[in-house]
């Protein structure tokens, strides 16, 4: 533990320091006056799941990005945007955040689910990401709509929610199904 302890002082530290040094005062006044909002959502959420995925941490990368995407949608909202941008760019941090997190082969929690379900570490890496990589696809999928439809975010979730019921009614298998499978070539 004392390692996952260490990622989070050392990524509350970087936090602090990119607000003390204004760095989000220093994004929003270099975002041309033209910049197309509608695909801030995205850009965030790929942000937030490399720096994820890079270190390791959902709550290092929460705590580095929430400082620089928060003052982006409120200069944007200020100006007359969709209100709704906070919530999405909120949304978009955490999301993106758990996603790198979720596929890191060096997170805390990937590492213990491997020890604890006693499966080869990068097995369980592998096994996991095609699970991951869909929900992001479809997250991704409904942040560019939550940019350029500005509809209220429970809607998007809600179409977000039925893309994800829908694959897995096309796409996945029962395990029964699969179970029956195995004893018939087993037979």
């Amino acid at each position: 533990m004392l390692m996952a302890c260490m990622i989070l002082v050392l990524a509350w530290s970087l936090g602090s320091v990119t607000g003390d040094v204004g760095t989000a005062e220093f994004l929003v006044g270099i975002v041309p006056k033209n910049f197309p909002f509608a695909i801030l959502p995205i850009i965030i959420f790929f942000m937030s799941a490399i720096i994820s995925f890079a270190t390791g941490t959902a709550w290092g990368t929460m705590a580095i990005v929430i400082p620089l995407a928060v003052p982006m949608a409120h200069a944007f909202v200020q100006s007359g945007g969709d209100p709704h941008m906070m919530t999405i760019t909120l949304g978009t941090v955490l999301s993106g955040a758990i996603f790198g997190d979720h596929c890191s082969p060096i997170s805390d929690t990937t590492i213990m689910s491997s020890m604890a379900s006693g499966a080869d570490h990068l097995d369980h890496v592998k096994t996991q990401m095609p699970y991951s990589i869909t929900v992001a696809i479809v997250a991704g999928i409904s942040y560019i709509l939550a940019g350029y439809l500005s509809a209220h975010p429970i809607i998007i979730l809600l179409i977000g929610t039925a893309v994800i019921i829908g694959i897995v009614k096309y796409f996945g298998k029962s395990v029964k199904e699969e179970d029956l499978k195995k004893e018939a070539t087993i037979n």
